[in-house]
């Protein structure tokens, strides 16, 4: 759990965000992705597409984004892209904005929510639609 009283892990933090930001990383295309989900932030204009590919596994083998946000949604899908390359689909699909939060380790404040949320968002909605497909 991230202690936000703590000047020095708040600098910690903070820095791996803007490291994030500036050198985000799995930023790209995926070809032959499982899923592709177009995300947009109304509140700010963060606009973002995810891929997700799977494997025969059912884990998560690649995840790429392109798109364009401001530095906390940039370095929140950098962060989540990485956290959920090799995790299981059913476990990642579990995945609460607290998880986010925990990735990002700086406080939100309540206007920047969204700018954060966008990446989880983004994840959680292509899942519910590449598995309505699937059940159709």
């Amino acid at each position: 759990m991230v202690n936000y009283d703590d000047i020095e892990e708040q600098q910690f933090y903070m820095e791996q965000l803007m490291d994030n930001y500036k050198n985000p990383t799995n930023v790209g295309t995926i070809e032959d992705y499982t899923f592709l989900r177009h995300q947009k932030n109304a509140s700010c204009g963060d606009t973002f597409d995810m891929y997700v590919k799977l494997n025969n596994q059912n884990k998560i083998e690649d995840v790429k984004y392109k798109g364009e946000g401001c530095a906390i949604s940039t370095a929140s899908m950098s962060l989540l892209s990485k956290k959920l390359i090799g995790m299981d689909f059913e476990e990642a699909k579990k995945l609460i904005d607290e998880d986010v939060y925990e990735l990002i380790g700086v406080k939100i404040s309540p206007g920047r929510i969204n700018c954060a949320m966008l990446s989880i968002n983004a994840f959680k909605a292509g899942a519910e639609e590449y598995e309505n497909s699937k059940n159709k």
